[in-house]
């Protein structure tokens, strides 16, 4: 009877840990492109927002600063994938209409390096599918890509009527990366973030 008490006790401690690792991996899984191994673990800030000190809505159209966004990638393989685009694309938060006249696109060359954290590669270039992109070029460091997201033109769209605060408005921007494996298979990984006026 001991022998069976241990056996059942051993087996319940099993699968407590079983559920917490399987529980862990599925709740918390950001992988985009599972057969490269590649995810993105963290977008940071979920919102990009005013940080110059502008109070005329006419001058932060101007002059205004506003955050940009650094993108976390991680590689869980050994073997490196290369992102060579990306593409932004917004749309308004309250309707959800596309504004593609703000859209870009814009080649890099970035290498995701494999479990070490670090990037064997780190450069970008501006080639771009729009002059929305001028302000807008890419910098790397390490896994990290970080891109301003708001430019004059997307000033403009979120203050349409400089002298109406009522009038403004939020919008998205989805970002997306197109790259290789190491297979050269393509593969991409998305990113939103919100840009509040």
């Amino acid at each position: 009877m001991d022998k069976y008490i241990k056996y059942i006790r051993y087996m319940a401690a099993l699968a407590i840990i079983g559920m917490f690792f399987y529980g862990g991996c599925t709740s918390s899984s950001t992988i985009m492109h599972e057969p490269a191994g590649g995810k993105i673990p963290s977008i940071t800030p979920a919102a990009s927002t005013l940080t110059s000190n502008e109070t005329s809505e006419a001058e932060i159209v101007k002059t205004g600063k506003f955050s940009p966004v650094t993108i976390a990638f991680q590689n869980l393989n050994a073997i490196p994938i290369t992102i060579k685009y990306y593409k932004i694309e917004y749309t308004d938060s309250y309707t959800g209409e596309k504004l593609s006249s703000l859209s870009f696109g814009s080649e890099m060359v970035f290498t995701i390096s494999g479990n070490t954290g670090t990037s064997t590669s780190s450069s970008s270039t501006t080639t771009t599918a729009s002059a929305a992109a001028s302000s807008s070029t890419a910098s790397t460091s390490g896994n990290n890509v970080t891109l301003p997201v708001v430019d004059s033109k997307t000033k403009v769209e979120m203050y349409r009527n400089v002298n109406d605060p009522t009038d403004n408005r939020v919008l998205g921007a989805k970002i997306t990366f197109y790259g290789t494996d190491y297979n050269a298979n393509g593969l991409e990984f998305n990113a939103s973030v919100t840009i509040v006026p």
